[in-house]
């Protein structure tokens, strides 16, 4: 009897897709609604003063129903409404799933280049998915390309959660730091403008020593997939085993 092929594993990316986002408001609107007029119904049952201070508590205590529910139908949410994006690591190869796309597949038995970069949050105008993360913590990104065909991964936390990974314990990519400041704008007039990312990156930061790394974080805003750091945990172990080769040995842009 011949050994059985291990099932691939599937890695879903872009969990907090637009839909997803619509439907938490809409649930966080319609819980408090609800939770506010079935409280206020209630306090005003009471005896005594409590009543003349139905609306204030109710408001308060819809808020931290609200919150509570909607934060469950998140996470849930996140497991059972796929965005559509997902990563299949198999064996053999590695297969990119996105929606009105062709599937983009990678085969570990052809030469692979892995580029590895980071960098703080915190001292600039964010824009994109960091806009929704503390300053304070850190977004980790892996390009993996073969010939034409690229695949942008990223992850967004805390640096105690991240620093196992920057510190390159058995990751299998050293990621190099980059200096967000070097690019966006941080005039006094940008401060009154929304969050955005640079329309272009300066020539001399291009062609300076993080220049590549600057090419595919700009790759990054357009083509870059997001998984949570646990998933992404999983991607860079995933990336070790079947393409050890040290990033730095092979540069390509």
């Amino acid at each position: 009897m011949s050994a059985s092929t291990p099932a691939p594993l599937v890695l879903h990316a872009e969990q907090e897709h637009p839909r997803l986002r619509f439907a938490v408001v809409a649930a966080l609107l319609v819980v408090y609604g609800l939770s506010f007029f079935a409280f206020r119904a209630l306090i005003r049952l009471a005896p005594g003063d409590l009543a003349s201070f139905a609306l204030a508590i109710s408001c308060v205590l819809s808020a931290l129903v609200a919150l509570g529910v909607t934060w469950g139908l998140e996470k849930w949410l996140k497991t059972a409404w796929p965005s559509g994006y997902s990563l299949v690591l198999g064996d053999k190869t590695l297969q990119v799933n996105q929606p009105e796309l062709e599937p983009l597949s990678f085969s570990w038995s052809a030469a692979t280049d892995l580029l590895g970069w980071y960098f703080s949050l915190h001292g600039y105008k964010r824009g994109g998915p960091e806009r929704r993360v503390p300053d304070n913590w850190y977004c980790l990104a892996c390009q993996v390309q073969q010939d034409d065909r690229r695949l942008i991964i990223f992850t967004l936390a805390a640096p105690a959660k991240v620093a196992h990974h920057l510190e390159g314990q058995g990751t299998g990519v050293d990621f190099h730091k980059i200096n967000p400041a070097e690019v966006y704008e941080s005039s006094l007039s940008s401060r009154f403008q929304p969050p955005s990312r640079p329309q272009t990156i300066p020539t001399q930061v291009l062609t300076g020593k993080d220049g590549r790394f600057w090419l595919a974080e700009q790759r990054r805003w357009q083509e870059g997939l997001e998984l949570p750091l646990k998933e992404f945990g999983i991607f860079l172990d995933y990336l070790q085993a079947h393409n050890p080769t040290h990033q730095e040995e092979q540069p390509h842009v």
